[in-house]
């Protein structure tokens, strides 16, 4: 959810919550209450204000869904209609790739959609004798072609951001 909806709606439950405890107090006729509402009606235009604004909130979340589609998937118009392939697929190729690659201990993989393509960021954690460079070429071709390969998205850039070094070779 966006921060303005959160915003709206917190906004919409804290006036439906003030109107609560308003009607609770006049049924209950405690007096100040009674003889405010009653200036307020006759005097000022505070209860239409009010009336209008929680309408407007509540139309605004009951007509417009929260979520119109769901931006957690990357999608394709292929002309005959639409591929939808979530991120977390595409996120679950590039670590399998990723794995794959000699050196590689452990991973954290993050997935962004840009104009160019798609950018992925690997974060990797090195077996001790792993050469570095090679391993992080190695992980950006690899990630890349099975991205491209499985999917048809256009990947713009594989980062590597190697985290740490393994405090010892991996038993396989």
């Amino acid at each position: 959810m966006s921060v303005g909806n959160r915003v709206l709606l917190r906004a919409f439950a804290l006036l439906v919550f003030l109107g609560a405890i308003w009607v609770v107090l006049l049924l209950a006729a405690v007096e100040p209450a009674v003889a405010a509402t009653q200036f307020i009606v006759t005097e000022g235009v505070g209860v239409a204000v009010y009336l209008v604004v929680v309408l407007a909130i509540a139309v605004r979340f009951l007509a417009f869904p929260l979520i119109l589609r769901s931006t957690h998937a990357f999608v394709r118009d292929t002309g005959v209609g639409e591929i939808r392939i979530a991120h977390g697929t595409v996120r679950e190729l590039a670590r399998r790739a990723a794995m794959q690659v000699r050196g590689v201990e452990r991973l954290q993989t993050h997935i962004q959609e840009d104009p160019a393509g798609l950018v992925v960021y690997l974060s990797v954690r090195a077996a001790p004798s792993a050469d570095l460079n090679a391993m992080s070429e190695q992980l950006q071709q690899v990630v890349s072609e099975v991205i491209r390969g499985s999917t048809s998205l256009a990947v713009s850039a594989v980062h590597v951001h190697v985290a740490g070094i393994a405090s010892q070779e991996p038993t396989r």
